[in-house]
């Protein structure tokens, strides 16, 4: 049995992929799921490269869900992992978890062996005035984001336990017990006062662990992201996906960030790594 699976479903994200992929292998990941909902002919063959590999598992998944193919795809991993890893984490290509408090997210969630879910704070870093697309790590671009505190509420992603997931969601999963809490351990902010489960929450427990969304990227980036439509919405949706104008809303850079720099030297040594595996092929 595996220990940590990272899941994400992507497309048209290939010059993000190798690097997404490094960066969970260095923070601990020992399996790793991406479901291609389409790109083109150099990322799919980048991305049945590594799955040749054994670096990655790699399932296409055509667009055929009418309110988007992110949910059904989080569910189909769920079926999968199912007594056969402990923890997994859904994540988008632009997130990437920050432990602070250990080196790998997986020794953080081995100190959680009570927990079935931990809800993990997300910042939203911006442009850092980047105008276009370079070939350098997102990390270490992007190093402005939006002023967080402990009584700032986040949007949250999750790292949970397969075998006592009943079903999947964008934020905050189904968890067959109470047992769902923030870095902090704490479980008291989940649900309102009608039951209904948050999928924001205060970003208590971001000096342990993270989630940097580096949700615009450059200028050119936003483009792409915007041309590329949103997993989460389907033909069904009546607002299927983003726009242009969201630019100046999600372009955060009040403070500057680089907790995320210290896993640099780790991550070019893992591309490095992959890169020669992929090269020998």
């Amino acid at each position: 049995m595996t220990t940590l699976c990272v899941a994400a479903i992507a497309r048209n994200e290939s010059p993000y992929l190798l690097e997404w992929t490094a960066y969970q292998r260095v923070i601990g990941a020992d399996r790793i799921m991406i479901y291609n909902n389409g790109h083109d002919a150099a990322g799919c063959a980048l991305l049945e490269g590594l799955h040749d590999h054994g670096v990655i598992t790699h399932i296409p998944w055509p667009d055929r869900h009418p309110h988007g193919p992110q949910i059904p795809a989080y569910n189909d991993a769920l079926d999968r992992l199912r007594g056969n890893t402990e923890w997994v984490l859904f994540v988008d290509l632009d997130e990437f978890v920050v432990p602070l408090k250990a080196d790998q997210l997986s020794k953080i969630l081995a100190d959680t062996s009570d927990l079935d879910g931990m809800w993990i704070p997300w910042l939203i870093f911006g442009s850092a005035g980047e105008q276009r697309y370079r070939p350098v790590p997102i990390i270490e671009r992007f190093q402005r984001r939006q002023h967080a505190d402990a009584a700032t509420v986040t949007p949250v992603k999750s790292a949970i336990r397969p075998d006592r997931t009943t079903g999947a969601h964008l934020h905050v999963h189904h968890v067959s017990s109470p047992a769902y809490a923030n870095p902090l351990g704490e479980r008291e902010y989940l649900t309102t006062a009608s039951g209904a489960r948050r999928s924001a929450q205060l970003a208590r427990g971001m000096d342990v662990v993270r989630v940097h969304h580096y949700m615009t990227k450059s200028v050119e980036e936003w483009h792409a992201k915007v041309a590329r439509g949103r997993a989460d919405r389907g033909h069904a949706d009546a607002e299927p996906g983003r726009n242009l104008t969201e630019f100046s809303q999600w372009d955060r850079n009040e403070v500057e960030d680089t907790s995320a720099l210290r896993f640099l030297p780790a991550l070019n040594k893992e591309l490095a790594l992959l890169r020669r595996l992929l090269n020998r092929a």
